[in-house]
């Protein structure tokens, strides 16, 4: 079981943090991103810039684009 940090930053860290409580997902947007290799049963902290943790969660599946989307660049593999 893995434990990771995912952050919530920049200028829309409340609007993505909001949409991430509404929809129960959460999009990880650069390819970049270690939180990518997080896998089913591990955990993740949220932290928000200027609030601090604001919550904890269990992953429940791999990454994946977004349907509709046009597919990640780089590691295919994640």
């Amino acid at each position: 079981m893995g434990q990771w940090v995912a952050a919530f930053v920049g200028g829309h860290a409340r609007e993505n943090y909001a949409f991430t409580r509404a929809n129960g997902e959460f999009w990880v947007s650069s390819v970049r991103t270690p939180i990518r290799k997080a896998r089913p049963g591990d955990r993740a902290l949220l932290y928000m810039t200027g609030e601090g943790f604001v919550g904890e969660v269990e992953v429940v599946s791999g990454a994946r684009a977004p349907s509709g989307e046009v597919r990640w660049t780089g590691d295919a593999a994640l």
